[in-house]
């Protein structure tokens, strides 16, 4: 298992992470970005809310200004997950849930004109239909994905957790996570078919448009474009809800429980989920709001 895909199946923006970039085409200089940071506070506690992009160009430099004085000023760093030191700590999880129980084939569980789509979507990253014929359809689906971030450009070891974790653990900071791995692996898992068959499909159905989806994501989180990075972040999810209401709105809402908990103790927190989570309506910033905690956005 390569780490590129260990990387990417610890995040569960599935339908962000599809395809190129203008970013990518072109890795030098380094390009300034603004990411959007909110911030929750009352009379002893700050807790800063930052939408992360999982995998980033090398180029883009957003380590800086108002997120890194909140992110040094914070003793806790809260992420979604905490990724294994050693990626093939996978593994287990993989034979657990990636594959189908009873042997069935991915192919087997698509009709003709999906089974069409998905061959042709594959060949443009030079694969064939039997090499992820064992996997789930979530599972392929991630893999498809990492392939479409890869032939972006796009790196692990640039993404916001990456840098963050790292200099979470240079700084000495308590670096603790909403979820683990086999738990966010489970929800995945736990999808409904038809809806992960469906999410597969529809980003191999068009790869040139996964690819602009894929550049337009980028650039708007770059800018600091919340609304707009919600809504390519969670493009296609009115067509599965039930896949919206588990990977989206019910963490949401686990995820406003445990932040307004930790209000309740002193101290500066730096979270850092996925920007699909906090934006638009069901996300967390609605959530907190909900719960007497209306997140404010932290502007230099």
């Amino acid at each position: 298992m390569n780490r590129q895909f260990a990387a990417r199946l610890s995040a569960c923006c599935l339908v962000a992470l599809c395809g190129g970039g203008a970013f990518a085409q072109n890795p030098a200089p380094k390009l300034d970005a603004d990411p959007v940071l909110y911030v929750v506070r009352d009379s002893d506690t700050t807790i800063y809310l930052f939408g992360t992009a999982h995998l980033l160009p090398p180029n883009l430099d957003w380590f800086n200004d108002e997120v890194k004085r909140a992110f040094d000023d914070s003793q806790e760093l809260y992420l979604e997950i905490i990724q294994p030191g050693d990626p093939s700590e996978l593994a287990p999880l993989m034979s657990k849930l990636a594959i189908d129980p009873d042997g069935r084939k991915l192919s087997g569980q698509l009709d003709k004109q999906q089974r069409k789509i998905v061959s042709e979507g594959l060949r443009e990253f030079g694969m064939r239909l039997e090499q992820i014929d064992p996997l789930e359809p979530w599972a392929a689906g991630i893999q498809v994905a990492v392939l479409l971030a890869v032939s972006a450009g796009l790196d692990p070891e640039t993404g916001a957790e990456t840098v963050l974790e790292a200099q979470a653990e240079g700084q000495g900071k308590t670096i603790l996570a909403f979820e683990t791995v086999e738990e966010q692996m489970t929800i995945l898992d736990g999808l409904p078919k038809d809806e992960q068959i469906s999410s597969l499909v529809e980003t191999l159905r068009d790869v040139d448009q996964a690819k602009k989806d894929l550049s337009d994501l980028i650039v708007s989180w770059a800018e600091g474009d919340p609304e707009r990075t919600a809504a390519l972040m969670n493009k296609g999810l009115e067509q599965t809800p039930e896949t919206a209401r588990m990977l989206l709105f019910d963490r949401n809402e686990r995820w406003a429980a445990k932040i307004s908990e930790r209000m309740n103790q002193p101290g500066t927190v730096f979270v850092a989920v996925g920007a699909g989570h906090l934006d638009g309506k069901g996300g967390l910033n609605e959530k907190l709001a909900q719960r007497g905690s209306a997140p404010m956005r932290v502007l230099e």
